[in-house]
């Protein structure tokens, strides 16, 4: 007997694992507010990840 085949893994990160790794891990903030990023801080940066996513869940109906 086999077993039936798994479906597609359509892993969603939410929004603090995103903000873990980009300003925990590979350090965002030291770079935000800066250079070319000037204009960007952590608080511009949820807000627009936080629209996309809810754009996101808009478009494909969730």
């Amino acid at each position: 007997m086999t077993k039936p085949i798994q479906a597609i893994n359509r892993y969603k990160a939410d929004l603090r694992e995103f903000n873990f790794l980009l300003f925990e891990q590979f350090k965002l903030a030291d770079i935000l507010g800066q250079g070319p990023y000037e204009a960007w801080g952590k608080r511009k940066c949820g807000a627009r990840w936080r629209s996309a996513t809810a754009s996101r869940a808009k478009c494909s109906g969730r």
